[in-house]
């Protein structure tokens, strides 16, 4: 029989949402993250969507997207889903290489 394990460990204290950036460096320096209210708009978080799913396909399409199966124990390999199935995920590496919307999105004022 199992033994059910408690967690004991303390809950994660984590920086209040801001819109203040005076707080947000004070919250890094802290917590080593902040939670930005409206860092970007909506506007600019679907074009990022947009961006990476497109660079996703094209990945596939070209036989060079990083993949890996549904489980811990399942491989990475660098190529085509096979037809039928979905990989577990996919990484897309440098995404400051991938378009002018990553890079927008590093060169953003906060």
């Amino acid at each position: 029989m199992s033994a059910i394990l408690k967690d004991t460990s303390p809950a994660l204290k984590l920086p209040a949402l801001t819109s203040d950036l005076e707080q947000g460096k004070r919250d890094m320096d802290e917590y080593g993250l902040c939670v930005h209210r409206d860092f970007i708009t909506p506007d600019e978080v679907q074009r990022l969507k947009d961006r990476l799913i497109e660079q996703a396909e094209q990945e596939c399409e070209y036989g060079v997207a990083l993949l890996s199966g549904s489980g811990r124990s399942s491989g990475t390999w660098y190529g085509h889903p096979e037809p039928g199935h979905e990989p577990g995920w996919q990484g897309i590496p440098a995404l400051y290489n991938k378009g002018r919307e990553f890079i927008d999105l590093l060169s953003h004022p906060l």
